[in-house]
């Protein structure tokens, strides 16, 4: 279970299968960042696109700070 934090609009990924385990990505709709956990709730990678590489989105939208505060609220039932 996450809390998705205010403003912030999230997709759900399809969940895929690799040597390593499963993945299960939530992708921001705004940017197109993409945020992949594991199974266990654990940090699997992060993909993120910033406003360098997208002039549409604002600079001062910081994605990461945002993914930093769904991976702490972050709880497994």
């Amino acid at each position: 279970m996450i809390t998705i934090p205010d403003g912030m609009r999230l997709q759900g990924g399809q969940a895929w299968m690799g040597h390593e385990g499963r993945g299960m990505p939530v992708i921001d709709v705004m940017s197109g960042s993409v945020l992949t956990f594991t199974d266990y709730g654990e940090v699997w990678g992060r993909d993120i696109v910033t406003a360098a590489q997208n002039a549409e989105l604002n600079p001062n939208r910081d994605v990461g700070a945002l993914f930093d505060q769904i991976v702490a609220s972050v709880r497994r039932k």
